[in-house]
């Protein structure tokens, strides 16, 4: 470990650390998800840090489809 990371690693809370950590694990995930095509032999990830890039795509598109609906019904198009 280089000598920087390793200082910065014992001077960060450990919050703050464990968040990094978080954040990465669930952009790896979320890559890996990407890559996998549907009907390839690539499997999926699985797992809690899967479950969890599942539900927030899940969230945004329920989110974005909220908005796309709320927009329609104000320009009176629904």
């Amino acid at each position: 470990m280089p000598t920087q990371a390793l200082k910065e690693l014992q001077e960060a809370p450990y919050n703050l650390i464990a968040d990094v950590l978080d954040v990465r694990s669930f952009i790896r995930t979320k890559q890996a998800l990407d890559r996998v095509k549907p009907g390839s032999d690539m499997p999926a990830p699985e797992g809690p840090m899967a479950d969890r890039v599942w539900d927030a795509i899940r969230t945004v598109k329920e989110e974005r489809d909220e908005e796309r609906q709320r927009m329609l019904r104000e320009a009176g198009l629904q």
